[in-house]
């Protein structure tokens, strides 16, 4: 595990997203709406900073319509396979899901680019992910039944 300042308290990334949706809420009233969970004994564990925000925004980004209401789902637990030491982070919503091949490169753990645009937010959570735990950490992309993104981050628990 690297120096403190790469983490923040669990607490804090999930007040920093509140924020963000907040501020989307004004942005586009009555377009979306979110739920967070959280094991409460997890609130003070320590995360990689800004981990959850890039997916967040990723998902208000590419998934926000005026014609559906948006759902943005932010679940965070212990990870059921291995509860004493991983945590489970899953960002969903109830969009049009990743596209076919966005989907497959993703998969894949290849870098995604385009000609509009760069997706070096998922890129570097994987880097940092990668630097700051190496293979104990794991990142899964997913599309949801009927509709819906998914993405899934175990990584190693880490309290105060």
């Amino acid at each position: 595990i690297k120096n403190k300042t790469s983490f923040v308290l669990i607490r804090d990334e999930l007040e920093h997203i509140k924020n963000y949706l907040h501020i989307q809420e004004l942005r586009y009233p009555n377009s979306f709406s979110y739920k967070i969970n959280v094991d409460e004994s997890l609130l003070e564990c320590k995360v990689p900073t800004l981990l959850c925000q890039i997916f967040v925004e990723n998902v208000i980004k590419h998934a926000l319509t005026m014609d559906d209401k948006l759902h943005v789902l932010v679940d965070i637990e212990y990870d059921t396979t291995n509860p004493q030491n991983n945590m489970k982070i899953i960002i969903k919503d109830n969009g049009p899901g990743f596209r076919k091949e966005i989907l497959t490169i993703l998969q894949q753990g290849e870098n995604i680019s385009d000609q509009k645009e760069e997706h070096i937010g998922i890129w570097n959570v994987r880097r940092r992910l990668n630097l700051l735990y190496g293979n104990d950490a794991k990142i899964t992309f997913y599309n949801e039944r009927p509709t819906g993104a998914v993405v899934e981050i175990i990584i190693p628990f880490i309290p105060t």
